[in-house]
């Protein structure tokens, strides 16, 4: 079922394509833009997809072997 709503909204490209829409409003603008000024928003963007389509369609991101390292705390060991 999960799958399906991930096919139903249009897969991949649909996500990429919202999630970039979505950070170029928000580095437009001037409240919000402080807040990214040191941040790779390429990588931001991707990671963020990536969590979006995980949530989204788990199995199909399962069979593709989508991964993203882990993400660790500041000051945490390990």
């Amino acid at each position: 079922m999960i799958d399906e709503l991930y096919d139903l909204i249009g897969g991949r490209q649909t996500v990429w394509a919202a999630t970039e829409s979505f950070y170029r409003r928000v580095f437009a603008d001037d409240k919000l833009r402080p807040f990214f000024k040191s941040t790779d928003m390429a990588q931001l963007s991707a990671r963020q997809s990536m969590f979006i389509s995980m949530l989204s369609a788990a199995e199909s991101c399962t069979r593709a072997k989508i991964s993203m390292p882990l993400m660790r705390m500041p000051g945490s060991k390990g």
